[in-house]
């Protein structure tokens, strides 16, 4: 199943909602919105402040019921259009024309593939996952017994092993990344497993399905099972690099592309058998015409270097202030940075793990599918590995990367244990070079003042996961403090840790644990110290709205939904809201089928029993009910960057080819 090629150009007449801001929507009842060959939004226009559609009289000189149904959104069309019909009256036709021709010349409006939005239904921004474990969501439903540890070990470990054979990958993720498409997800931060070549096939589905993501092939060295575990950081590090490559030539070749073509052949079975052969302790090929810019092993030793000293001075920085903790450094990290990090910085022969990036000029950074470095956690690293981990992310900063923090105090006490010299978990991450404006932080449930001060200062982003940390008895971060402090945040499904691969479902849970964060009054925020014999004041909201003393707003839902997540990702730049440059990722939402109106006016249920809708509710009525009852059967289309790639529609066009 692949998805829709692009007509030239889109126009869809109806309602439009994009977040404006935190706490307010934008709602064109009657907009105008037009999408470029290039899959980037040409224009949005609000159409009943257009001179023809404001003097749509008739001849008695008021508005006819025509117009006066647009300016309230009303464009209901009790029947669906044949192919001769036209679903726009001829003044409303005209004025459009009119539009185009003063202000976009090159719009011919009988070449657009146009789309009338009747009654229930609406445009709004695709929704972006800042946290989903691809590979765990064959566990959805699992484990709900378990704290996070035992979770891992006994629930999920198990279940990424299993993506060691490419079948049961490609199976598994052909499945999970269209649900997670039909589920509205436009963008997600994926995390693949430790296994090179499953990792290349997540990103390769989703690259075929026309999916904007950042893939991450998860790095774990130790603490983890015997069967899954990385043999080493330096191992680690290659097959990352080795999947940056294969990332680079994934652009080249577009969305949607064939990826079965002799040139991505050649560079799997390369990749195949250079992982193959360095498992087993054999050279890898020292082919220089193979040779990527982030496999320069004497620059590589250049940069661990330095990043082991400014990890060192840092740390005894930290011990100088901390004497009591000074003896542990130095028999854990200094330890292990000594003698692990020199086997990581060890040069190594050029890696011949995927073809060398095409000589086009697309650019990693701008690809719809793109690499994150993916440390799992603080607990499953060296200190070798997080430090081959910065020097890869300072040779090339334009890479985003993701872990979990302070997720559960249980992971928190077990990381503080591995690193004794660090004060706080957040801390631990900076004394790498790990924090970062494209640093996706998930979880950051107890996070203290220091550590949410840091964040801030780094321009870090938070992925708030409420469904897995109130399932896995994590905790209940709290998003209205981090909000009113200025801090990037977003929200996640952290699939199988939550049980839900929809984002509207970490929207409803978000909305509850605000409310529950708010039971605790003045303790549910991190106090700002106020000094000796002071105990300090609750952060005031920086915006001047305090989202901490009472429910999130469905306007602020949407928009850490949307925004929100596409600032935590980085490409907020791109996508995220409805506005003129931006791509075109969105929802077409559907909450009332035209065709369950009879013509006694009567509304047989259908479909989703949860979401009801009457005659003549306002547009930001119709969001909210969107927000808080409707599910994968309200999605009528699913766009990215212009393209049509799932929902309800998109299923039915592929059924009747």
């Amino acid at each position: 199943m692949s998805m829709s090629s692009p007509p030239t150009r889109l126009l869809f007449v109806g309602g439009i909602v994009t977040p404006a801001s935190q706490i307010e929507l934008t709602l064109l009842h009657s907009g105008l919105l037009g999408v470029d060959n290039d899959g980037t939004i040409a224009f949005v226009e609000d159409l009943s402040k257009l001179p023809d559609i404001q003097n749509d009289e008739g001849d008695d000189g008021h508005s006819t019921p025509r117009a006066r149904s647009l300016e309230r959104g009303a464009l209901h069309i009790k029947t669906r259009p044949t192919p001769t019909q036209d679903p726009l009256p001829p003044r409303q036709r005209r004025c459009i024309q009119t539009y185009l021709s003063a202000s976009h010349r090159a719009w011919n409006f009988h070449e657009c593939h146009l789309t009338v939005l009747p009654y229930g239904s609406f445009l709004t921004p695709g929704l972006i996952d800042t946290h989903q474990h691809a590979c765990q969501v064959p566990n959805i439903g699992l484990g709900q017994q378990y704290e996070l540890l035992d979770w891992l070990n006994h629930v999920t470990f198990p279940r990424e092993a299993r993506f060691s054979s490419d079948d049961y990958a490609r199976k598994t993720y052909e499945s999970v990344v269209q649900r997670t498409i039909d589920c509205g997800t436009t963008t997600a931060c994926y995390y693949a497993t430790l296994h090179l070549d499953a990792t290349k096939i997540l990103a390769e589905v989703a690259n075929k399905r026309g999916q904007r993501a950042f893939v991450g092939k998860c790095q774990m060295d130790r603490n983890a099972p015997d069967y899954y575990v990385e043999p080493s950081a330096a191992q680690s590090i290659e097959d990352t690099k080795a999947f940056i490559r294969y990332c680079e030539q994934l652009a080249q070749l577009g969305p949607g592309a064939d990826t079965s073509t002799s040139r991505m052949t050649r560079a799997t079975s390369i990749s195949s058998s250079t992982s193959s052969a360095t498992s087993e302790g054999t050279s890898p090929s020292d082919d220089e015409s193979l040779a990527s810019p982030l496999s320069d092993p004497e620059e590589d030793a250049i940069l661990m270097s330095q990043s082991v000293a400014k990890l060192s001075k840092t740390l005894d920085e930290v011990a100088e202030a901390t004497p009591e903790a000074a003896p542990a450094r130095s028999t854990s990290m200094a330890q292990s940075e000594t003698n692990d990090a020199s086997t990581a910085a060890a040069p190594t022969t050029p890696s011949a793990a995927c073809a060398s990036p095409c000589s086009s000029s697309v650019p990693l950074s701008s690809a719809l599918v793109q690499p994150i470095l993916t440390p799992r956690f603080g607990i499953a690293c060296t200190d070798s590995l997080l430090t081959s981990i910065s020097a890869v992310l300072s040779r090339d900063p334009s890479l985003r990367l993701q872990t979990h923090l302070s997720e559960s105090l249980g992971e928190i006490a077990f990381t503080r244990s591995l690193f004794p010299s660090a004060p706080t978990y957040t801390a631990m991450y900076d004394h790498f070079g790990l924090l970062g404006p494209r640093t996706v932080l998930a979880h950051a449930v107890h996070l203290d003042e220091s550590e949410m001060k840091l964040v801030k200062e780094r321009g870090c982003g938070i992925a708030h996961c409420p469904n897995s940390n109130l399932n896995l008895r994590s905790g209940t971060m709290r998003v209205g403090e981090m909000l009113n402090r200025g801090i990037k945040c977003g929200l996640g499904t952290d699939v199988s840790g939550g049980f839900s691969l929809g984002m509207l479902s970490a929207v409803r849970e978000a909305s509850c644990v605000a409310k529950v964060v708010q039971f605790g009054g003045k303790e549910a925020a991190t106090k700002v110290d106020g000094g000796e014999g002071n105990d300090g004041d609750i952060i005031a909201p920086i915006g001047g709205y305090d989202f901490l003393s009472r429910p999130l707003l469905p306007a602020t839902l949407l928009w850490l939904a949307t925004v929100g997540g596409a600032q935590v990702a980085s490409v907020d730049d791109r996508t995220g809201s409805l506005e003129v440059g931006k791509d075109f990722d969105a929802l077409l939402v559907r909450l009332v089928e035209p065709e369950d109106e009879d013509d006694n006016g009567r509304k047989p249920y259908r479909g989703n029993p949860s979401c009801f809708v009457d005659d003549g509710e306002p547009l930001a009525d119709l969001v909210e009910k969107f927000l808080f009852t409707a599910d994968d059967r309200n999605l009528a289309r699913v766009y990215v960057k212009g393209r049509m790639i799932g929902g309800v529609d998109f299923h039915r066009r592929q059924s009747m080819e």
